[in-house]
């Protein structure tokens, strides 16, 4: 695992965004364990929660990029 954060959507339900060494990010719902959104990337992903929680951003070796889940 190389990153871990909570992303909550507007009515306050919590996902668990996750990047790892196999240079995946994936975003999970905290009630079901299942994946609701992954993405493959070229390099190694490291990933964190906004300031505000609503966004994921995700660092690889080139430039580090924001997703927004648009809850």
């Amino acid at each position: 695992l190389e990153g871990m954060g909570i992303i909550y959507d507007k009515n306050g339900n919590k996902y668990i965004l996750s990047g790892s060494e196999d240079r995946q990010a994936k975003l999970w719902s905290l009630d079901t364990g299942k994946v609701l959104w992954s993405k493959r990337y070229g390099f190694d992903v490291t990933v964190a929660a906004s300031g505000d929680g609503r966004r994921g951003v995700i660092r690889t070796e080139k430039d580090p990029v924001i997703v927004d889940f648009n809850f």
